[in-house]
């Protein structure tokens, strides 16, 4: 039972500390409420949103698992223009479609056309999306 309380009181500190901008960092942790109106898209499955303010791409790929990629586009280092369809995510500077898949990583600004994105281990408790940013 004490744990269970030291739990909820941990998760009710990183609400507080998140309930402003919706997200906060602690060195390499990001911390996004996603029940934040900054994060309303990722209450659907299939739901996604560009976070320009963290740099990332986030999709919602069930009702435990949020998915993080760099949006930083790995042909042209373009971060704001991106689409989500069938599980790909498209730069619409110059229409290149990059997967969401694990392996094959492209870098950002390499010059390359395909491939998949750069992907961040997540860990979504409750309400709160914990996401590793080393």
């Amino acid at each position: 039972q004490n744990q269970a309380k030291q739990a909820a009181d941990a998760e009710a500190a990183r609400k507080e500390r998140a309930q402003t901008d919706g997200f906060f960092r602690e060195g390499t942790a990001l911390f996004l409420d996603i029940t934040h109106n900054k994060y309303s898209a990722l209450a659907v499955q299939e739901g996604n949103l560009n976070d320009t303010e963290n740099y990332l791409l986030l999709l919602r790929s069930s009702s435990t698992k949020i998915k993080e990629f760099s949006n930083c586009c790995p042909h042209s280092g373009t971060s704001n223009l991106w689409t989500y369809t069938q599980g790909n995510f498209r730069c619409n500077n110059h229409g290149n479609t990059y997967s969401t898949g694990t392996g094959n990583f492209v870098a950002c600004n390499s010059g390359r056309r395909s491939g998949n994105l750069k992907q961040y281990p997540t860990e979504l408790d409750r309400d709160m999306l914990y996401v590793d940013l080393s």
